[in-house]
């Protein structure tokens, strides 16, 4: 059986925890709860005590916050 402190059942395969998302965004802990607190992060779901990022809103909220260059003109 594996071990479910480091193993993540099929049912959570898609989301991500504060500390997953802070290492693939490569920021801290608390620049991710500073996110929540002030909403301007990803979406998140509460599971109980626990905090989870689905892939696809992250993904979608790294899209939102892109900002084009003076004078860029899409081809």
């Amino acid at each position: 059986m594996p071990d479910t402190a480091t193993h993540k059942s099929d049912l959570l395969s898609d989301y991500l925890s504060r500390e997953e998302l802070a290492e693939e965004l490569g920021v801290t802990v608390r620049t991710i709860a500073n996110w929540q607190h002030f909403r301007v992060g990803p979406p998140f779901c509460r599971v109980g005590q626990r905090v989870l990022f689905l892939r696809a809103d992250v993904a979608d909220w790294i899209k939102s916050t892109k900002t084009e260059p003076l004078g860029y003109k899409a081809r």
